[in-house]
Parts: C-alpha cells; sequence; structure tokens
C-alpha cells in the first residue's frame, strides 16, 4: 500500500487525537528512489502531532513520540495502547519486524561522567571529560540496548534545551519472534529493560538527588 494512502487512512482514524499533521521533506524524493534505496526504507515520512504526543508514519514503520514534556510512563503507556490498537482495528499491516522502545535523557550537568558507574580506559588518555562519547550494544534480557552516552551535545526542542550531556537507550527485539497479541507486554518488558539499564548507568548517589518516584 503506498505511504500516502497509509496516511490517509491513520489521519481518519487518529484526527480527534492528533489534529495536526505535517508531511515530511523526504515526500520530495521520488518514490521510485525512496523504494530503491534501504536507507529510506524504514523513514517517517508523515507526522500526525498533539500537543504532547506524535504519530510517525512511513511505508514500513509506525512511531510514536513525546512532542512535549514527559508525562510518566502511566499516561504514556495508556496513549501507546489507545493508538495501535486503534490502528490494529484497521488490518492494513501483515507482520511486526521490530519493536523498539528508546528514551533520550538530558542532563545539565558539569561532567557527566562524574555521575555515571563507567569507565573507560584508553592507555593513559583521560577519557572522564565532557568530549567523551561512548556507544555499545549489550543485551537487556530477551532485548538487545544500544547506548550512547555523549558527554557534551547541544539541544534544540520542545522538551529540551541548551547545552548538557545526554544518555540515550534504544531497546529492541527484532525478527520472527514478535507476536502481535504479545505487543504490549512487549513494549511494557521494554520499558522495565530500559529503566533497569538506566538505573546501572547512573551511580546512586546522583539518582538520589532526582527524587525518583518509583512505579
Amino acid at each position: 500500500m503506498p505511504v500516502e494512502a497509509i496516511f490517509g487512512i491513520l489521519l481518519g482514524k487518529l484526527k480527534d487525537k492528533f489534529p495536526n499533521h505535517i508531511k515530511l521533506p523526504i515526500t520530495n524524493i521520488p518514490e521510485e528512489i525512496r523504494k530503491q534505496d534501504p536507507q529510506f526504507r524504514f523513514q517517517v515520512h508523515y507526522r500526525l502531532v498533539s500537543d504532547l504526543f506524535s504519530v510517525g508514519i512511513g511505508p514500513n514503520v509506525i512511531s510514536l513520540g513525546h512532542t512535549g514534556h514527559y508525562v510518566g510512563w502511566g499516561e504514556w503507556f495508556r496513549m501507546i495502547k489507545e493508538v495501535l490498537t486503534e490502528i490494529d482495528e484497521l488490518n492494513i499491516y501483515e507482520k511486526i519486524s521490530r519493536v523498539g522502545l528508546r528514551y533520550i535523557n538530558f542532563f545539565q550537568l558539569d561532567n557527566l561522567f562524574d555521575n555515571i558507574d563507567a569507565n573507560l580506559t584508553i592507555a593513559d588518555l583521560a577519557t572522564d571529560n565532557d568530549k567523551t562519547s561512548i556507544r555499545t550494544n549489550v543485551e537487556a534480557g530477551e532485548f538487545e540496548a544500544v547506548i550512547n552516552i555523549v558527554g557534551k551535545a547541544n539541544v534544540a526542542g520542545s522538551a529540551m534545551s541548551g547545552t548538557g550531556s545526554i544518555i540515550d537507550i534504544d531497546v529492541s527485539l527484532e525478527g520472527e519472534k514478535i507476536n502481535p497479541d504479545d505487543l504490549f507486554r512487549l513494549i511494557e518488558n521494554a520499558h522495565l529493560e530500559e529503566k533497569n539499564v538506566f538505573y546501572k548507568i547512573m551511580k546512586s548517589e546522583y539518582i538520589a538527588t532526582l527524587n525518583p518516584e518509583y512505579s
């Protein structure tokens, strides 16, 4: 099904929750080129937008995201379930090949590496400073977690902006193991694994200063 048709169907279904929409620049690239180039296969072409949330739509991808300040997992998961249930009712997809949950955590700290449990050594070179970036893949339960730690980054967005540090955790499961009837359990478990990875990275002394509320 052409992505324009998918967009039209989802716009009609979700317009009450997402009154605004955006056509992204990728749609200016001719369709034949988009089909032939693998880098475009999972790219979002259109975005439905509300005050707090968004739905990205592509020929082989549906993504949900935050457009404002984080409302907490309870409210966020409720919206995820509502939107995916409405999409499932349309019977417009054949299978699910990947489920992913990504959190980008932004900190305005003098030195992030003073507050994380990391020990990176390269000969006698100093690596625990804001010029250091780390990327690694680790197992997280039934998932794989891609961790990106950036010592210093400039961020501009509706939910966060300024100069600071980033801990980016993308937890995902790919392949034939994904049963659509098991989707919400997988998403909730991905959240638990993401949170577990985050708390392992951060030093407990710094976590205490954030006054976290556990659920």
